[in-house]
């Protein structure tokens, strides 16, 4: 099923990152709109708008999908690892008791950002997003969550 999803896929990120370069619109900008949408997230999770502040994140991260490209590959990587940084320092300021959790997934997220091969990062972000969902509309779970995907 992989195999067949994921020609449609390229193909429909190709149209419409496409569209966007017609429009003028580099894959830089499309990186930088990404990133300023997916930041939004901080205050809206700091100030416990779980729900709402996950919709933004992923909105930033789908932005985030048509961006990908070779044209600022190191730009991306650095945005995308502020970005997922952003989640448990928002959860961190929500509730300063899962300080400790937020500190030791961000270490485990040194880890990551340190990886070069782009198939693993992808991997990763994807499971970053889904655990930053589970913790989006179960907070309590967010300690469990972190010390999970820090050793992970």
């Amino acid at each position: 099923m992989r195999d067949s999803f994921q020609p449609r896929f390229e193909s429909l990120r190709t149209q419409i990152a496409a569209r966007a370069a017609a429009r003028g619109v580099s894959p830089a900008v499309l990186n930088v709109a990404a990133f300023a949408v997916s930041l939004l997230a901080l205050p809206l999770i700091a100030r416990e708008y779980y729900a709402v502040g996950f919709a933004v994140f992923l909105l930033g991260r789908l932005i985030d999908v048509f961006a990908a490209g070779d044209a600022g590959a190191r730009q991306r990587i650095v945005l995308d690892g502020i970005v997922c940084a952003s989640v448990p320092f928002a959860f961190a300021l929500a509730d300063p008791t899962r300080a400790l959790a937020a500190c030791f997934l961000l270490f485990g997220f040194v880890a990551v950002c340190s990886v070069s091969e782009e198939r693993v990062r992808v991997t990763d972000t994807l499971i970053c997003t889904v655990a930053f969902a589970i913790a989006c509309f179960a907070p309590s779970w967010f300690g469990m969550i972190a010390y999970g995907l820090g050793i992970a």
